[in-house]
C-alpha cells in the first residue's frame, strides 16, 4: 500500500509535506521504504513544522535511512498515551503489517480560506499534497467555543481518495462551493453553514441528513433552507430522522431517489397558494416513505402535500398524513407511479388526484377525512387503478372514487362508506373500466345518493364498455346502480344490492336503474344480469322509467337471470329492442291490485289481483315479452277482441279465484297462455 511520500535528509531525518506533527508524535514507530536498500524501522524522537514541511527526527540508534528513501508509514498500536498512535477523531483504520495505508491531516480553522493553499494547513493544501494517495482530512472542534468554523471563500474539490472527517462542533462555511467526491464522516449535528454550497459527487455519499445543514427536529425551528440544501446536495437519499421538522415548500431535484425516515415533515410559515410542500418534477425511480407528512388542511387549504409532475416509477408509501393540505398526493402526467399503504385523516379537497398519464395506482389508502370533493379522482389518461382502499368519509366528499375520461382502468376491492353522493362514479368518456369486488355502505341518516353511477356527458362523451360486477351495495338513498346519460355497451352483472332507495324520491328510485335523463335515447345495449336485489323501497330493476314516466328510453337493454326479493315491483322495462327473461319476478314477489277501469296499467308488474267489476278491454303499459298473471277477486269480464286474444275467441267471464295468464307480443296485443276455472 502507498505510504506518505518522504524526502531523505540524513540517516536519522526525513521530511514530509504539510503539517503532520500530530501524526509523527514522540515515541511513535515508523517504517521507511528505502527502495533497493529495503525497509528501515525507527522511533520518532521529535517533529517540527515550517515552510509547508514537517521534519521528523528518529532515535539515532535505529536503522539508518538511505538516500533511496521514498515513503514512510506510522504505526497504529494502541491510540493514546500508552501507545504509539495519538488521540484523533477517526476510528476503524485498517492497515497491513502494522502500518496504516492513509495519512491524517488536520486543517487549521484560523486559515482565512480553506480553498487556498494558505500556510499549508488548509483543505486545499492537503488535497494538493496528498495527490492520488489515500488520506483523511480532519476538522477538529475547539472545545473552548460552541462551534469551530472552517471558512471557504474559494471553491475546492476533495477527490475520491481523500476522506473528510469532522468532530461535532466543527462547521464548514463560506461563499464558495465545496465538492466532496470521497467519503464524509460526521455525526448527526450541523456540519455546514448556511452560506456555503455543498455538493456530494462520485457516489461515495449515499445518504445525507438535513441536520448537517442545521435542521432541528424540535417542532419549532423552521428548516426549509436546511432540508432544501440536503435535497440539492447531489446525494441519492435524504433521511428525515426522528423528530418534527417544520418546513415551507420544497423542490426535489432529479438526483434524489429516496426520501425516508422515522421523522415528520410539517408545513409551516407563509406558503404561497398552490405551492407544493414536496414538489417532484421529471424524476424517475424514486421512493418517498417518510413516516409522517402533516399539512394542515385548514391553514394550507390550497397547498398539496406531494405533487408529482411528469414522473416515472415514483412510489409514495407507508405515510401518515394527519393533514393532507389541498390534496395529499397529486399525480400529473405521470407513468407507473404508485400511492400506497398510507392514511389520510384530513384534507381540504381530496386524498389523491390523478391527471392524465398512464398506469398510475392508488393501493391500500385509508381516508378518514371530510373533503370538499371526491376522495380519489382520476381525470384522463389510461390504465389507472384504485384498489384495496378504505374510504370512510362521514358524508362529506362528492364521490368516493371518480373516473372521468379514463381509457381502461380498474376499481377493485375497495371499501367505501357514508359518501355524500356516489361511492363510485364513471363519467365523461371513460371506457373499459372494471368496477369489481367493492363494498359500498351507508349508515342510517348518512348521504348516499346513488351507490354507483355510469353517466356520459353527451353523444361525443360516452361511458362505454365498462363492467360493474361482484360489488355489494347497501343502504344508498337512491338507486343502487344507475346507468344513465349516454352510456353504451355496459354490463351490470353479479352484484348484490340491499336496502337501497331509502329516500324513494316520489317512487323514482330503483335497485338498478337504466335510463337517460333527457327525452332522446342515450343509453344503449346495457346488460343487467345475475344480480340479487333485496328490500329496495322502489322498483328493483327499472329500465327507461322514472317516476312511472318513460324518460330517455334506452335501446337494446337485456335483463336476465336477476333475483328480486321482498317487493311487489320487480322489473319495469321500456325501450326499443329491450328484453327481460329468466328473472325471479316470475316466481318471487307479491301481488298488485289492478285499477277498476277498462284499461288498467300493468307497468312493471307481473302478478295481479282484480280491482273491481269493470269489464277489461286492454292492459296498458305492457312491453314485448311481458307475462302477467291475474287472480280474480270479483265477477269481472275479460273481453276477447281487438287488444286481447283469448282461447276460443270468446270473452272470459271470471269468477272469484279464477286465474288468467297472458303474454304481450310485439304487436302490443295480449295473447292467452293459460287459465283456470276454479268455481
Amino acid at each position: 500500500m502507498a505510504g506518505i511520500t518522504a524526502t531523505y535528509v540524513d540517516a536519522d531525518t526525513f521530511t514530509v509535506a504539510t503539517d503532520m506533527t500530530l501524526a509523527f508524535v514522540v515515541g511513535r514507530r515508523v517504517k521507511c521504504d528505502c527502495g533497493v536498500d529495503g525497509d528501515k524501522y525507527g522511533t520518532v524522537e521529535s517533529s517540527s513544522y515550517a515552510a509547508l514541511t514537517t521534519t521528523v527526527n528518529l532515535v539515532s540508534t535505529n536503522d539508518d535511512l538511505t538516500s533511496n528513501l521514498v515513503a514512510v508509514w506510522f504505526g497504529i498500536v494502541s491510540p493514546g498515551t500508552l501507545g504509539s498512535v495519538p488521540q484523533h477523531p477517526h476510528t476503524g483504520y485498517e492497515g497491513s503489517g502494522g502500518s496504516v495505508s492513509s495519512s491524517f491531516f488536520y486543517a487549521d480553522p484560523d486559515e482565512t480560506d480553506q480553498g487556498a493553499a494558505g500556510d499549508g494547513n488548509t483543505i486545499k493544501a492537503f488535497v494538493d499534497a496528498v495527490s492520488t494517495n489515500t488520506a483523511t482530512i480532519c476538522l477538529r472542534h475547539n472545545s473552548g467555543s460552541a462551534t469551530t468554523t472552517y471558512t471557504l471563500t474559494t471553491s475546492e474539490t476533495i477527490p475520491s481518495n481523500i476522506t473528510l472527517e469532522r468532530e461535532d462542533g466543527a462547521i464548514i462555511d463560506g461563499v464558495g462551493t465545496l465538492t466532496i467526491n470521497g467519503p464524509f464522516k460526521s455525526g448527526l449535528s450541523q456540519a455546514f453553514g448556511s452560506s456555503i454550497t455543498i455538493a456530494f459527487g462520485d457516489g461515495f455519499i449515499k445518504e445525507v441528513y438535513p441536520q448537517w445543514w442545521g435542521a432541528v427536529g424540535d417542532g419549532a425551528t423552521s428548516n426549509t433552507a436546511a432540508i432544501q440544501s440536503a435535497l440539492d446536495s447531489g446525494a441519492v437519499t435524504v433521511c428525515i430522522s426522528d423528530g418534527e421538522f417544520l418546513t415551507g415548500a420544497l423542490t426535489v431535484p432529479s438526483t434524489v431517489k429516496r426520501i425516508y425516515g422515522d421523522g415528520t415533515i410539517t408545513a409551516s410559515g407563509t406558503i404561497t397558494a398552490y405551492d407544493n410542500i414536496i414538489d417532484v418534477s421529471s424524476n424517475t425511480d424514486m421512493i418517498i416513505d417518510v413516516a409522517e407528512i402533516d399539512v394542515d388542511a385548514t391553514t394550507y387549504a390550497t397547498n398539496p402535500a406531494i405533487t408529482l409532475n411528469s414522473c416515472t416509477n415514483i412510489k409514495i408509501k407507508n405515510i401518515l398524513f394527519p393533514g393532507g393540505g389541498l390534496r395529499a398526493v397529486n399525480m400529473d402526467g405521470c407513468t407507473d407511479c404508485t400511492f400506497s399503504h398510507s392514511t389520510v385523516t384530513a384534507y381540504a379537497e381530496r386524498a389523491c388526484l390523478i391527471t392524465n398519464g398512464a398506469n398510475c395506482v392508488v393501493d391500500g389508502i385509508v381516508t378518514k377525512a371530510a373533503g370538499a370533493a371526491d376522495a380519489i379522482k382520476a381525470i384522463g389518461g389510461t390504465k389507472h387503478t384504485v384498489k384495496n382502499c378504505v374510504i370512510n368519509e362521514a358524508a362529506a366528499p362528492y364521490f368516493g372514487i371518480h373516473f372521468i375520461n379514463v381509457d381502461t382502468g380498474w376499481v377493485l376491492n375497495n371499501d367505501l362508506r357514508n359518501t355524500a353522493y356516489e361511492a363510485i362514479a364513471l363519467g365523461g368518456t371513460s371506457r373499459y373500466i372494471k368496477v369489481q369486488g367493492n363494498h359500498c355502505e351507508w349508515e342510517a341518516g348518512e348521504g348516499g345518493d346513488f351507490g354507483m353511477s355510469l353517466s356520459g356527458t353527451d353523444g361525443s362523451n360516452v361511458v362505454a364498455d365498462c363492467l360493474v360486477s361482484k360489488n355489494t351495495i347497501y343502504g344508498s338513498s337512491k338507486d343502487g346502480i344507475c346507468v344513465t346519460n349516454f352510456s353504451h355497451r355496459n354490463v351490470v352483472d353479479n352484484n348484490i344490492i340491499i336496502n337501497c332507495c331509502r329516500d324513494d324520491h316520489a317512487g323514482s328510485d330503483s335497485g338498478i336503474h337504466v335510463a337517460g335523463s333527457v327525452a332522446t335515447p342515450g343509453v344503449e345495449d346495457t346488460v343487467v344480469s345475475n344480480n340479487i336485489i333485496s328490500n329496495t323501497v322502489g322498483t328493483h330493476i327499472a329500465i327507461g322509467v322514472k317516476e312511472s314516466v318513460t324518460v330517455g328510453s334506452p335501446d337494446g337493454t337485456i335483463v336476465k337471470g336477476n333475483i328480486c326479493i321482498d317487493v311487489a315491483t320487480d322489473v319495469v322495462l321500456v325501450g326499443a329492442n329491450s328484453r327481460s327473461f329468466g328473472n325471479s319476478e316470475e316466481i318471487v314477489g307479491g301481488f298488485t291490485t289492478l285499477a277498476n277501469d277498462a284499461t288498467p296499467t300493468v307497468a312493471g308488474r307481473f302478478r295481479f289481483l282484480t280491482g273491481g267489476t269493470t269489464t277489461i278491454t286492454d292492459f296498458d303499459d305492457g312491453y314485448t315479452g311481458q307475462i302477467i298473471r291475474i287472480i280474480s277477486e270479483h265477477a269481472v269480464t275479460i273481453t276477447d277482441g281487438t287488444n286481447i286474444l283469448l282461447n276460443g275467441s270468446g270473452n272470459f267471464v271470471m269468477a272469484a279465484t279464477d286465474t288468467l295468464t297472458l303474454i304481450c307480443k310485439a304487436d302490443n296485443k295480449w295473447y292467452e297462455l293459460a287459465r283456470s276455472d276454479n268455481t
